[in-house]
Protein backbone atom coordinates (compact mmCIF):
# COMPACT_ATOMS: atom_id res chain seq x y z
CA UNK A 1 0.00 0.00 0.00
CA UNK A 2 3.21 2.58 1.08
CA UNK A 3 4.20 2.06 -2.92
CA UNK A 4 0.90 3.10 -4.65
CA UNK A 5 0.83 6.06 -1.94
CA UNK A 6 4.56 6.92 -3.24
CA UNK A 7 3.55 6.48 -6.74
CA UNK A 8 0.47 8.83 -6.28
CA UNK A 9 2.65 11.35 -4.86
CA UNK A 10 5.13 11.68 -7.10
CA UNK A 11 2.36 11.80 -10.14
CA UNK A 12 0.54 14.43 -8.11
CA UNK A 13 4.24 16.69 -7.67
CA UNK A 14 4.45 15.81 -11.96
CA UNK A 15 1.59 16.80 -12.85
CA UNK A 16 1.53 20.04 -10.63
CA UNK A 17 5.00 21.14 -12.01
CA UNK A 18 3.87 20.41 -15.78
CA UNK A 19 0.66 22.41 -14.67
CA UNK A 20 2.83 25.82 -13.11
CA UNK A 21 5.18 24.60 -16.16
CA UNK A 22 2.37 25.42 -18.65
CA UNK A 23 0.97 28.40 -16.68
CA UNK A 24 4.00 29.95 -17.15
CA UNK A 25 4.30 29.68 -20.73
CA UNK A 26 0.74 31.00 -21.02
CA UNK A 27 2.04 33.90 -19.20
CA UNK A 28 5.27 34.60 -20.93
CA UNK A 29 2.49 34.68 -24.47
CA UNK A 30 0.39 37.12 -22.78
CA UNK A 31 1.95 39.92 -20.61
CA UNK A 32 0.25 42.51 -23.08
CA UNK A 33 -2.80 41.08 -21.18
CA UNK A 34 -4.52 41.74 -18.13
CA UNK A 35 -4.34 37.97 -16.39
CA UNK A 36 -5.33 37.53 -13.08
CA UNK A 37 -4.88 34.84 -10.59
CA UNK A 38 -8.40 32.96 -11.02
CA UNK A 39 -7.84 33.06 -15.11
CA UNK A 40 -4.57 30.93 -13.92
CA UNK A 41 -5.97 28.87 -12.14
CA UNK A 42 -8.66 28.30 -13.96
CA UNK A 43 -6.07 26.96 -17.00
CA UNK A 44 -4.49 24.50 -14.13
CA UNK A 45 -7.96 23.01 -13.23
CA UNK A 46 -7.36 23.94 -10.01
CA UNK A 47 -8.91 26.22 -7.14
CA UNK A 48 -7.58 29.77 -6.89
CA UNK A 49 -6.06 29.22 -3.55
CA UNK A 50 -4.53 25.90 -4.55
CA UNK A 51 -3.08 26.80 -7.52
CA UNK A 52 -1.08 29.95 -5.71
CA UNK A 53 -0.21 27.61 -3.03
CA UNK A 54 1.42 25.33 -5.49
CA UNK A 55 2.72 28.03 -7.91
CA UNK A 56 4.62 29.08 -5.26
CA UNK A 57 5.81 25.93 -3.99
CA UNK A 58 7.72 25.64 -7.61
CA UNK A 59 8.30 28.92 -8.31
CA UNK A 60 9.35 30.54 -4.72
CA UNK A 61 7.28 33.82 -5.53
CA UNK A 62 3.49 34.56 -6.04
CA UNK A 63 1.89 34.14 -9.72
CA UNK A 64 1.80 37.86 -9.49
CA UNK A 65 5.45 38.27 -8.55
CA UNK A 66 6.56 35.81 -11.44
CA UNK A 67 3.87 37.71 -14.10
CA UNK A 68 5.88 41.50 -12.60
CA UNK A 69 8.94 39.29 -12.79
CA UNK A 70 8.42 38.74 -16.44
CA UNK A 71 7.32 41.77 -17.25
CA UNK A 72 10.19 43.97 -16.01
CA UNK A 73 12.42 41.11 -17.97
CA UNK A 74 10.81 42.58 -21.29
CA UNK A 75 10.43 45.92 -20.77
CA UNK A 76 14.32 45.70 -19.64
CA UNK A 77 14.99 44.23 -23.64
CA UNK A 78 12.36 46.79 -24.84
CA UNK A 79 13.91 49.56 -23.04
CA UNK A 80 17.33 48.64 -24.16
CA UNK A 81 17.02 47.96 -27.45
CA UNK A 82 14.50 49.91 -29.00
CA UNK A 83 13.40 54.48 -29.55
CA UNK A 84 9.69 53.35 -27.91
CA UNK A 85 8.94 55.92 -24.70
CA UNK A 86 8.57 54.38 -21.13
CA UNK A 87 4.87 55.00 -21.11
CA UNK A 88 4.41 52.43 -24.88
CA UNK A 89 6.81 49.66 -22.70
CA UNK A 90 4.49 49.87 -19.87
CA UNK A 91 1.83 49.27 -22.36
CA UNK A 92 3.62 46.95 -23.95
CA UNK A 93 3.93 44.58 -21.03
CA UNK A 94 0.49 44.95 -19.87
CA UNK A 95 0.72 48.45 -17.45
CA UNK A 96 -1.48 50.85 -18.25
CA UNK A 97 -0.58 53.22 -15.65
CA UNK A 98 3.30 54.16 -16.36
CA UNK A 99 3.81 55.97 -12.94
CA UNK A 100 2.55 52.40 -11.19
CA UNK A 101 4.83 50.42 -14.09
CA UNK A 102 7.77 53.16 -13.09
CA UNK A 103 7.51 52.29 -9.38
CA UNK A 104 7.31 48.36 -9.84
CA UNK A 105 10.42 48.63 -12.02
CA UNK A 106 12.43 50.26 -9.96
CA UNK A 107 11.72 48.29 -6.75
CA UNK A 108 12.36 45.11 -8.95
CA UNK A 109 15.64 46.62 -10.69
CA UNK A 110 16.87 49.39 -8.63
CA UNK A 111 16.55 52.00 -11.14
CA UNK A 112 14.08 53.70 -12.93
CA UNK A 113 12.71 52.79 -16.61
CA UNK A 114 14.39 55.95 -17.80
CA UNK A 115 17.72 55.30 -16.38
CA UNK A 116 17.71 51.83 -17.83
CA UNK A 117 16.94 53.09 -21.53
CA UNK A 118 19.53 52.27 -24.18
CA UNK A 119 21.69 50.98 -22.15
CA UNK A 120 23.30 47.05 -21.74
CA UNK A 121 22.31 44.86 -19.23
CA UNK A 122 24.05 44.84 -16.52
CA UNK A 123 27.18 41.67 -16.75
CA UNK A 124 26.39 42.12 -20.45
CA UNK A 125 29.40 42.79 -22.86
CA UNK A 126 29.08 45.11 -25.67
Amino acid sequence: MGGIRRRCTAMRKAVSRDTIEATIVYMKGHLQEKITRDQLAALAGLTPEHYSRVFKKYTGRSPFEYMMGLRVERALELLQRSPIKVKEVARRVGIDDPYYFSRMFKRMTGAAPSDRKGKQAIGQTP
